[in-house]
């Protein structure tokens, strides 16, 4: 009995995974470079999650990226480069919680749509956005390998 209790945990934490990514994942810096293309479309990204809380979850290009900007170092050099390559992610405040405690700093696959209105609009310097939310995820998946 104990073994298919196990079986079934597995299964379950399992069925929340990701084995493969995608052939259409884009990596986060391919859609930074590309807004205007994927401005208001459905993406799938791959990347890695920092770590969530209530006011910021994002993707990152890479681990480094994510482990920098959670360090909360904000006077390296490093500390701006990396948040330069990350996409906010919009949830409600309890799926960040929940993907904090499973999935932070774990290389993930996230499905949404992008909206780029703040991203654009600081690069042409004619907006400035406090929300961070740049990124409508409809799900969020860890990949197991």
């Amino acid at each position: 009995m104990l073994r298919f209790g196990s079986l079934v945990v597995f299964a379950i934490l399992l069925a929340s995974c990701n084995l493969f990514v995608p052939k259409d994942a884009k990596e986060v810096t391919e859609v930074l470079s590309e807004l205007e293309g994927f401005d208001n479309k459905q993406v799938t990204i791959v990347g890695w999650l920092g770590s969530c809380d209530y006011y910021d979850c994002a993707v990152y290009q890479s681990l480094e990226d994510a482990e920098i900007v959670a360090s909360g170092e904000h006077h390296l050099e490093q500390w701006d480069e990396a948040m330069d390559r990350r996409l906010n992610l919009c949830m409600e405040h309890d799926d960040k919680l929940m993907l904090d405690l499973t999935s932070s700093f774990s290389k993930v696959i996230v499905k949404g749509r992008l909206d780029a209105t703040c991203m654009l609009g600081a690069k042409n310097g004619t907006l400035f956005c406090f929300d961070g939310c740049d990124f409508e995820a409809a799900s969020v998946e860890r990949l197991v390998f």
